[in-house]
């Protein structure tokens, strides 16, 4: 049993560090969808709201410039699963036959870092899904088909939030798994050595 519990957190590396990259990869990926279709169509130089004008070329278009604070903190929380997964790697968590107080702490900070990501982005999804279905993609169409630019309405990245959510809150769940299966058998084996000890 103790071999496969250590087979699996050796596999449990691969899948963290498949993770990390998925989350670094959609973090960039998901604002140059959006920088792509609406970038051209907002001026924030033209927006003045104290005067009456709008910085938009196109209904809805400054969703780019509204979307800038999520963005900036999907990449934080990107750089943050990378290094939470790399304490992992520091504590040793991928071959340790016993688990030290580090250990438990490693996987305590990978889960809530993967845990607070997934809810982080799924309601940040939520919400900016539902402006983006506001945008006038008509108008867009033809502002942005001149210009070479993408002008579809799919919402292709934000649904991709979706899953990458599901994946973290699985690693995140596989991790706390390991660590309790590890415990399990720690504690099994030293009741047998005690029993070893006792009966000698």
């Amino acid at each position: 049993m103790l071999k496969k519990q250590i087979k699996f957190q050796k596999i449990l590396s691969y899948v963290l560090i498949a993770t990390f990259a998925l989350t670094f990869i959609y973090a960039i990926s998901m604002m140059t969808h959006i920088y792509d279709t609406l970038f051209a169509a907002f001026d924030p130089q033209l927006e003045r709201p104290e005067f009456g004008s709008s910085g938009e070329k196109v209904k809805g278009a400054r969703l780019f410039y509204d979307m800038q604070p999520y963005n900036k903190t999907l990449l934080f929380f990107a750089i943050a699963v990378i290094i939470a997964s790399l304490t992992y790697f520091i504590t040793g968590s991928r071959g340790r036959r016993k688990y030290y107080i580090s250990n438990y702490v490693s996987a305590g900070i990978i889960a809530v870092t993967f845990v607070a990501d997934a809810v982080y982005t799924v309601i940040n999804v939520i919400k900016y899904r539902a402006q983006y279905l506001k945008v006038d993609f008509e108008a867009l169409k033809i502002f942005n088909e001149p210009l070479g630019l993408p002008y579809n309405v799919s919402t292709f990245w934000f649904d991709a939030g979706f899953v990458v959510s599901a994946i973290l809150i699985v690693v995140s769940a596989l991790v706390i798994y390991n660590v309790i299966w590890k415990t399990r058998l720690i504690k099994e084996e030293n009741a047998l050595l005690n029993n070893v000890k006792e009966g000698s």
